[in-house]
């Protein structure tokens, strides 16, 4: 889960998360004085790309192209009908009030079926029920909704709204590169972090051997049948043997082993029954030093034979390259 907030540091520096979101990130950030450290470092690289280039001039002829457009472009109607102009109401008159002079005027010739003389001027128009509407004065004209002028933009506040989008988008790009680069490079500490803890371990696990190695040779040392020998290997190399049979404990230290043909290994046995050898251990011929603590009454040779990786579960009567009396 933390992990997976980390990844979102880069988006919460770009304020492209959610709320929900960017409550948890922020919540992670004031638990993680590293992460939080880096996150700021993603805003102030934001702020630096949008800050790192001079700006582009227009092309020729932006400006005059612009209004232009903008002249030519059907403009969206008003939001609120209550806007729109209204029409002066018509009045109704009785059929007989006054003369044809005093509905239309003197000279002003007939009106026909919309109100409207022969001359462009307004009269009386008839209603289905016989009465008149005495249509009011002209309204002035109205201009087409395509006729009207747009509204101009200046054309610095247009430059300005244009550099911040193309700076926000290298900003995005680049604080998107910055958050991939700063997750690997988290991943990549954090691999390393695990290979020092699992050496550590290693290293440990090694001081432990090497501690309990020491306490058997005390043990040994202290004893009272204390033995040490030399058992020499067939090819060259030897081990050399400390034990003590009343402590059951013995440590072996190879040395000089010639080295052996892939998939095979030295076996090392322990023999009370010459019909039934006890494997104890396989090892390479790399120098080692083995511990071992067991019951040793009765054991008398110690052999060294090779054998298949993963050893036999009886040597090899051929194989055998070491054997001492103990």
């Amino acid at each position: 889960m933390t992990e997976n907030r980390h990844q979102l540091t880069g988006a919460w520096a770009l304020d492209a998360v959610d709320d929900a979101e960017r409550a948890d990130i922020e919540e992670y950030l004031e638990s993680d004085p590293e992460a939080a450290a880096e996150a700021r470092s993603f805003r102030e690289t934001a702020a630096a790309l949008a800050l790192s280039l001079d700006p582009i001039a227009p092309p020729a002829g932006l400006k005059d192209d612009v209004l232009s457009r903008i002249a030519r472009t059907r403009q969206l109607p008003p939001e609120d009908a209550a806007d729109a102009p209204q029409a002066p109401a018509a009045r109704t008159v009785p059929d007989d009030a006054g003369t044809p002079e005093g509905r239309g005027g003197a000279g002003r010739g007939p009106a026909t079926g919309d109100g409207v003389r022969g001359d462009g001027t307004r009269g009386d128009s008839v209603r289905s029920d016989g009465g008149r509407h005495r249509a009011g004065p002209m309204p002035e004209s109205t201009p087409r909704r395509e006729d009207r002028p747009g509204q101009v933009v200046p054309l610095d506040r247009y430059r300005a709204s244009v550099r911040r989008s193309r700076w926000l988008a290298v900003a995005a790009v680049g604080l998107l590169a910055t958050s991939i680069g700063g997750a690997a490079l988290w991943t990549a500490e954090r691999s390393q972090q695990r290979d020092a803890e699992m050496r550590i371990e290693a290293l440990e696990s090694a001081q432990a051997e090497t501690a309990r190695q020491q306490a058997v040779v005390s043990t040994i040392l202290a004893a009272d049948d204390t033995a040490s020998t030399s058992v020499p290997v067939d090819g060259g190399g030897a081990l050399d043997l400390l034990y003590s049979v009343e402590d059951g404990a013995m440590v072996v230290t190879t040395s000089g082993l010639p080295a052996l043909p892939e998939g095979k290994e030295y076996q090392m046995w322990l023999i009370e029954d010459p019909q039934h050898p006890e494997s104890v251990a396989t090892m390479s011929a790399d120098d080692s030093t083995l511990v071992l603590t067991r019951g040793m009454e009765g054991v008398t040779t110690l052999a060294v034979s090779v054998e298949p990786a993963g050893g036999s579960v009886s040597p090899t009567p051929d194989a055998i390259v070491a054997q001492g009396q103990l």
